[in-house]
């Protein structure tokens, strides 16, 4: 379970985020919604462990979130996927997504069946796998 409470950030003076509490458990799904400038990147780098919280607690499955180490948030089950469409754009989309299994390399077969679920709900990405 993903736990975040009182969360803060700042940019220096900016107070960026402010008294963000959120609970998400194991299987759920979770949406951030807001205008631009609102915080919600701010807020999920926290939580990937890319941004120091000035304040609050970010908890994943019981243990605190190691900022400065988003790798650590990856094998304890988190990551953030940036918004932009070119995430290594001279990577092909095949490469693109083996790269998100990277932390699970020694488990070939389950990291074959997840890649089948993906083209499953994702057909595009298999017609363009050789794409970069």
């Amino acid at each position: 379970m993903l736990e975040v409470s009182d969360l803060e950030v700042r940019y220096g003076a900016i107070r960026a985020v402010r008294g963000v509490s959120l609970s998400v458990a194991a299987g759920e799904l979770a949406v951030l919604l807001g205008a631009n400038g609102a915080g919600k990147s701010s807020t999920l780098k926290a939580i990937a462990g890319v941004l120091r919280p000035a304040s609050g607690r970010i908890t994943l499955g019981g243990a605190e979130v190691p900022y400065g180490w988003p790798e650590r948030m990856v094998r304890l089950g988190a990551a953030m996927v940036p918004e932009t469409r070119d995430i290594f754009p001279d990577l092909t989309v095949a490469e693109n997504l083996k790269l998100g299994a990277f932390t699970r390399r020694r488990d070939a077969a389950g990291v074959a069946e997840d890649h089948a679920r993906v083209i499953d709900l994702f057909p595009v990405l298999g017609e363009r796998a050789g794409q970069s």
